[in-house]
């Protein structure tokens, strides 16, 4: 996942927080006003209800990838097995580039 993050956007910093990860991104130019931080983790360690926590507290938007790559079908079909959409990653950094680039 690293790896493909750091393709995809400039990656400051990088810690693991209550059992998720947080990767604070930042614009290289410095156009962008407010920073970007991405919170990825196993399913139900809480990562909604503390990004959206964060999001409240600091006046930053919250967007929950997950509903993304779901609404704006993103993804290359739904995995049975694992209960989860197989998110196509090409689509997502795309979607997301425009995004993030305004903080």
């Amino acid at each position: 996942m690293w790896h493909e993050l750091k393709q995809c956007f400039p990656v400051e910093f990088l810690f693991f927080f209550a059992g998720f990860w947080v990767v604070v991104m930042v614009e290289e130019s410095g156009r962008r006003k407010r920073p970007n931080i991405l919170v990825t983790g196993t399913p139900g360690t809480g990562k909604t209800t503390t990004c959206t926590a964060l999001a409240e507290a600091t006046k930053l938007r919250h967007m929950n990838v997950g509903d993304l790559v779901r609404d704006e079908n993103l993804h290359d079909g739904w995995d049975d097995e694992l209960d989860c959409f197989v998110l196509n990653e090409d689509l997502v950094c795309d979607e997301l580039e425009d995004q993030i680039e305004e903080g």
